[in-house]
């Protein structure tokens, strides 16, 4: 029976939450809904870990989850880091011990939780640069040394794929 348990154990996935918006209320109550507990808004409360985290430990399950954390309805959903829509989160059961640390960027019932620490000469170029042979679009930005507008100083060019946490870590 104790090999049991110690196989069971160990096939769990723990979601921890290591941040929360700054703007969460006091002592609001967090959860996790998802294809693990047929999306029930109550059934899986985070609970504090006693070091500032919130963590849910989900039994081992198959192939691919899908959950979001909210404060126990789907007004008071998690959101993106200006407080809008953000897809389902995933992961996937490996048969091993996981721990998936977690941040929750704001909750699209109060907005934006973090503020930007973009530098003032970080520009975004367009919010929505149209791709065609992916078929999407993307947010594009510009960093410009901050003497750019005033010096005649040529400058290399850098071209990054997927760096938009490198300028702003609301982001």
């Amino acid at each position: 029976m104790l090999l049991l348990f110690a196989v069971f154990v160990s096939a769990q996935v723990t979601l921890k939450i290591t941040s929360v918006p700054t703007n969460t209320p006091s002592g609001a109550k967090i959860y996790v809904s998802g294809t693990f507990n047929n999306w029930n808004l109550t059934a899986s409360e985070m609970l504090p870990d006693g070091m500032g985290n919130f963590v849910f430990t989900v039994p081992e399950g198959s192939g691919n989850a899908e959950y979001k954390f909210h404060r126990g309805t789907w007004q008071q959903v998690e959101g993106n880091a200006t407080g809008g829509y953000l897809p389902n989160r995933t992961f996937t059961f490996t048969g091993s011990p996981q721990t998936l640390n977690l941040t929750v960027q704001s909750w699209e019932d109060l907005g934006g939780g973090n503020t930007s620490t973009a530098a003032s000469n970080v520009h975004i170029m367009s919010n929505s640069f149209y791709m065609p042979q992916l078929d999407r679009s993307r947010k594009i930005w510009i960093y410009l040394p901050p003497d750019y507008e005033t010096s005649t100083k040529t400058y290399p060019v850098l071209y990054m794929q997927d760096g938009q946490n490198l300028f702003d870590n609301a982001t």
